[in-house]
């Protein structure tokens, strides 16, 4: 009988080059995977964000003790700084005034109440992640199980007595703490200008992190 041959298949090149694509091993591949996950790492950090922001715009006006008179304060200075007030002047202090200088800032930019919620929601957030993120550092992985009382203590009884130059500077110290804490030579400096910065919000928590930090250093 007849013998019959059929030719090979011959695979399109196409396929070749779209299965070449998402080799495994291919430097595309593995430089997309990074990528891919990241807002997935972000998204918890993200809402847990929003979540602790909810108290700072819930109510028509933020009542927390001495935050009125940081708004005041704020007024005034703004007031005296552009020459309205005559035979006033201001006098200069370089600790308990970041969170005035902030909200000096931003009412000369804006109404006093987005001044307030502005700046009580950036302290509200530099506390917690601060917090967050020496209580991730001394347990070696993101402290989730410590977020829900992070946010407790965010709102608790130095945010009702509105001490946020106080609060700000423990968030700050925090940060500094961890820096020096992770123990890595060039993120150590970083220390440096964060105890400055929480040194103009208040004293106290800059000494407490320069204790801690001596302990941990020694």
């Amino acid at each position: 009988g007849a013998v019959s041959h059929q030719a090979p298949e011959t695979q399109d090149p196409s396929i070749d080059a779209g299965h070449a694509g998402v080799m495994s091993g291919s430097p595309q591949g593995t430089a997309e995977a990074p990528n891919a996950g990241f807002p997935r790492r972000f998204a918890p950090y993200a809402i847990v964000s929003l979540l602790i922001a909810i108290p700072c715009v819930w109510q028509p006006h933020i009542q927390a003790g001495d935050l009125s008179s940081h708004l005041y304060n704020a007024w005034l200075a703004n007031l005296v700084s552009a020459g309205q007030l005559p035979g006033l002047y201001l006098a200069p202090q370089f600790t308990n005034v970041l969170f005035d200088y902030l909200l000096s800032f931003l009412m000369k930019s804006g109404s006093v109440l987005v001044a307030e919620r502005v700046a009580v929601l950036l302290a509200v957030q530099v506390f917690f992640w601060g917090c967050f993120r020496l209580a991730s550092v001394v347990a070696g992985r993101p402290a989730w199980t410590a977020a829900p009382l992070l946010a407790i203590a965010a709102y608790g009884a130095v945010f009702r007595m509105g001490f946020f130059n106080f609060y700000l500077a423990v968030g700050i110290s925090a940060c500094a703490i961890a820096v020096v804490w992770q123990n890595l030579p060039r993120l150590r400096l970083l220390a440096i200008p964060l105890l400055a910065i929480a040194y103009m919000a208040h004293s106290i928590a800059c000494l407490w992190a320069i204790g801690v930090i001596g302990y941990v250093w020694i």
